[in-house]
């Protein structure tokens, strides 16, 4: 893997956080897509789905834009209460077993902030989608 006869990957640092970019893709390459949207219908309601990636016949980043969305309710969130839509912080649980329960919400405060995780706050619907039709 070289370019222009040099190694892209020559530098110990870059070499570091290129393993550490492919093995987190590996940690989440199994865990489902998180959606989160809005409906046109029903403006200030968001919408929160986890699509199985065994299911996607198209790539992840193919999936923003309008869609039709058929599913089941899972759960209604009223004003004032939250979801975690998604965060890096289970699949970093992995590899850091041993980290208390407040240093974990330290961690997915911190991750909120920098974009990290996705946090949706009521009034919200967690549906768990049959089909998406584009």
């Amino acid at each position: 893997m070289s370019a222009l006869g040099e190694d892209p990957l020559g530098d110990p640092k870059t070499r570091i956080a290129f393993e550490g970019v492919t093995g987190f893709a590996k940690l989440t390459e199994k865990s489902p897509v998180p959606l989160v949207y809005t409906a046109v219908s029903t403006p200030g309601y968001k919408f929160v789905s986890n699509l199985s990636r065994q299911y996607l016949r198209s790539e992840v980043t193919e999936l923003a834009g309008e869609a039709v969305i058929f599913g089941k309710v899972q759960r209604i969130l009223r004003e004032g209460e939250q979801y975690e839509a998604f965060s890096l912080l289970p699949a970093l649980s992995t590899s850091l077993p041993n980290i208390s329960k407040r240093e974990q919400r330290k961690i997915q405060r911190e991750m909120t902030k920098r974009g990290l995780a996705e946090v949706v706050k009521g009034p919200a619907i967690i549906l768990s989608p049959v089909a998406v039709y584009r």
